[in-house]
Parts: C-alpha cells; sequence; structure tokens
C-alpha cells in the first residue's frame, strides 16, 4: 500500500513528496504528512501529524536508529499536543527510554516523570500507561513501586486478556527484581 500526501504549499508536484507506506522507502518517508511544515516554527500541528510523527518514532526504534527515535519523541513533547494525544506521546517516550536496546537512551527518572503525567491526563484509567510507570519504576529499581504499579494495572476495569496476560508477565519480572528484558 502506498500513498501521497498533496498538501505541503512548497511541493508543486505530489508524487516529490511520496509516502511508501510499504517500508521499502527511506524510513523518514513512513508518515510523511506534514512532517517539513510542522518543523516550521511559525507552524500549526497539521491534523495526523502527532500519530505519524509516532509512527516515525517506532519505526526508527525498529530500524536501530535511537537517536533519531529520541529526537521525535522529544520534538512531540515540546511542541504539546492536545491532551489525550499528549499523554500518548508521553508514554510513548516513556516506553523508549525504560526499555531501549541501547542503555545511553534508557532514563528510568524521566520515564517516571512521563508516565505519570501520563497516567494523569488519562485519569489513571488507561492500563497500558499504567504499565509503562510500572516498567519505568522497575527501570529506575524501585520495584515496589513497580509491583504496585503493575498490579493496578491489571486491575483496570475492561482490560483484555491480551493485555493481562502481558502485564502479568511484567509483574513476575518485577516481583523477581528484575526490570524488563530488552532485546539487543
Amino acid at each position: 500500500m502506498a500513498g501521497c500526501y498533496n498538501g505541503d504549499p512548497e511541493v508543486k508536484d505530489g508524487h516529490q513528496q511520496g509516502v511508501d507506506f510499504s517500508l521499502h522507502g527511506p524510513p523518514f518517508a513512513i508518515g510523511e504528512v506534514g512532517y517539513r511544515w510542522n518543523y516550521r516554527k511559525d507552524a500549526p500541528a497539521l491534523p495526523g501529524f502527532v500519530e505519524a510523527a509516532l509512527l516515525r518514532a517506532s519505526i526508527y526504534v525498529r530500524l536501530g536508529k535511537y537517536a533519531e527515535a529520541s529526537k521525535e519523541f522529544n520534538y512531540l513533547v515540546s511542541i504539546h499536543p492536545r491532551s489525550v494525544t499528549f499523554a500518548r506521546v508521553l508514554s510513548d517516550r516513556a516506553w523508549f527510554q525504560t526499555t531501549c536496546p541501547n542503555s545511553s537512551f534508557r532514563n528510568g527518572q524521566q520515564a517516571i516523570r512521563d508516565a505519570k503525567a501520563a497516567c494523569s491526563i488519562m485519569s489513571w484509567k488507561d492500563e497500558d500507561m499504567i504499565d509503562t510507570l510500572a516498567a519505568a519504576y522497575a527501570e529506575a529499581g524501585d520495584f515496589d513501586s513497580a509491583v504496585r504499579y503493575a498490579a493496578q494495572a491489571l486491575a483496570v476495569k475492561g482490560i483484555s486478556s491480551e493485555d493481562a496476560k502481558v502485564f502479568r508477565e511484567h509483574l513476575a519480572w518485577f516481583q523477581q527484581r528484575k526490570p524488563i528484558p530488552v532485546s539487543q
């Protein structure tokens, strides 16, 4: 599947700004929608930009381009999108800083601050964000808090059986006083 965004006023031919969703093009092309436009200081975020940038950051992580992923997450935090989206940005950055295979990008204390803020924005009702907070505490070495928040994530009403299974695995790691293992 491929697509093209034609909304950049500097691009006269939409084919010059193709978006290859098949992952065959350069990684920055994934979710290119509004990318150049939104990196201008005077431009407001275009609809879909934050979601595209989160996708781009996720792809950077999968490709092992951690500096680029970190830059993307930090930029998204700096533009402070609407609240629900901001919570997701904070939670995704916290997860990255908790589980990045390159330890120089892990930062448990910042991940705790981000994940707590995300949970607060979501009124402590998003089990994934609460689990991210638990993982951040484990990364920072506070396993008692990690166990407490993992149990809280499991107690959220309406949690899926798939999420519950993953959270129980996380809880088991924290009870053993270990952070979530990261793959190299």
